[in-house]
């Protein structure tokens, strides 16, 4: 398309190779529906590649993107919804102010928001409620990362309808500053808590230059029960929030360093913190930031 407003609505797959190249300007791609209405069968992105220029680009896509799939959204102001998983693909969007939805990223995906404040959500967008998230989530495996890059980045996992016992398996990050976890007590009536699943490893990759990270939540205890677990030491089990008395925490390579601890998160809001350090292998401190609301293994 030319370097001016476009829009472009597609209502199959797109597929085999095939590629759409938005340009400049400020553009709007709706790839099978639209964020108002959701739905249908159509709206795969598999082996193809979409790409844009400068400028504030909108791109939403109703079903998974895959298969050596690439989306570079170049620089500006990019806001881009994946309604289904992301799975084997990159995506890039550039410098500026990006907002990123995907329901769940695995299997080798590269995410990349470039510099900028951008915000990850992980969870399906609903143009009513924007926070309701319907799906369990597994993501990170096979080597996925999310790289936040320069800027105050902040990835969210979160919704009114956490599924029981959903989580988010070995995530890797980037340049990530805050993670916040939010919900209305999922896992309550599984007896299941939330889990999200974060080791050494995953927040020590190539290109990350924080050794601070940040981990909030605004799910509240049910009868002194936390219903949301930070697992720091690989233990890769979602345990019965009722039978948590008789977990021993194993938190691999971290320590506890501090408990209670008031500090402020990188958006400069106050919160009571557990700390926890661990050595890289490179020997600078990693530390971990998690609010006290969490149960921590």
């Amino acid at each position: 398309t030319t370097n001016d407003k476009d829009v472009v609505k597609v209502l199959q797959d797109v597929v085999n190779h095939s590629s759409i190249d938005l340009g400049d300007g400020n553009n709007v791609l709706n790839i099978g529906g639209t964020l108002e209405s959701q739905g249908g069968q159509y709206g795969t992105v598999d082996n193809s590649t979409i790409t844009a220029g400068a400028d504030n680009d909108t791109v939403y896509i109703n079903r998974q993107v895959t298969n050596g799939s690439t989306i570079n959204l170049g620089d500006g102001d990019n806001d881009l919804t994946v309604n289904a998983a992301v799975t084997k693909s990159t995506i890039t969007t550039g410098d500026g102010k990006d907002l990123l939805w995907l329901v769940g990223v695995s299997d080798g995906t590269k995410v990349s928001t470039g510099a900028g404040d951008d915000i990850i959500h992980l969870g399906k967008r609903d143009a009513d409620a924007p926070t309701d998230f319907a799906a369990s989530v597994n993501v990170g495996s096979k080597g996925s990362v999310i790289d936040g890059g320069d800027g105050l980045d902040i990835l969210y996992y979160h919704g009114a309808q956490l599924h029981d016992g959903a989580s988010v398996n070995n995530l890797t990050t980037a340049n990530i500053e805050l993670i916040q976890i939010d919900g209305t007590q999922g896992g309550v009536n599984a007896g299941q808590r939330n889990q999200f699943n974060l080791t050494l490893s995953d927040l020590t990759q190539s290109g990350d230059t924080l050794d601070t990270v940040f981990i909030n939540s605004n799910v509240a205890d049910l009868n002194g029960y936390k219903l949301n677990t930070i697992d720091l030491g690989g233990n890769n089990k979602v345990y019965n929030y009722n039978g948590m008395n008789n977990v021993k925490p194993n938190l691999g390579e971290f320590s506890l360093a501090e408990q209670n601890v008031q500090a402020k998160d990188p958006t400069g809001e106050t919160h009571t913190y557990n700390v926890y350090k661990a050595t890289a292998a490179d020997g600078h401190i990693e530390t971990v930031y998690i609010q006290d609301t969490f149960f921590v293994i």
